[in-house]
């Protein structure tokens, strides 16, 4: 008989991630987010980031939260 690793269903990760959510320990869905730019607009964005020791994505997120709290 040999083994085999046994793998969770679509199902059951399903259950278990409904569980996780109403045990209050959903972890947040990162999605990425495309946008157009300028090679002046990059480049000026990739710099600021590195002065600042951040990553782009981090100010990113930041303007948006900023943004959407208004």
């Amino acid at each position: 008989m040999a083994l085999q690793a046994k793998r969770p269903t679509p199902r059951q990760e399903t259950a278990e991630k409904i569980k996780r959510d109403l045990a209050g320990q959903a972890e947040p869905t990162i999605k990425r987010l495309n946008v157009n730019v300028t090679e002046d607009e990059l480049r000026a964005m990739k710099g600021r980031a590195l002065e600042e020791g951040r990553t782009v994505s981090d100010i990113t997120r930041e303007l948006w939260k900023e943004y959407l709290s208004r």
